[in-house]
């Protein structure tokens, strides 16, 4: 897991209410922190429940969208 490929969806967290802000934050916070502390499998579970639960963004998915969207391709 890579999660330098992933970062928080501020859009969708502005949808809730303040305190699951908060908890959402931590849970991503947490995620970093296991990650770093090479604690994998902590970081990759909370890492599923973010993603699953549609709290990330991927940027890599993000680039192939916009590639291979016909209205931002070269051939337009």
């Amino acid at each position: 897991m890579n999660i330098r490929n992933y970062y928080l969806n501020l859009k969708k967290l502005s949808e809730l209410d303040e305190s699951l802000q908060i908890r959402i934050h931590e849970y991503y916070r947490d995620m970093i922190y296991n990650k770093q502390d090479k604690r994998d499998d902590i970081a990759e579970s909370i890492f599923n429940t973010l993603w699953h639960s549609g709290y990330l963004n991927d940027v890599r998915e993000e680039k192939l969208d916009s590639i291979l969207d016909e209205d931002k391709s070269i051939n337009s």
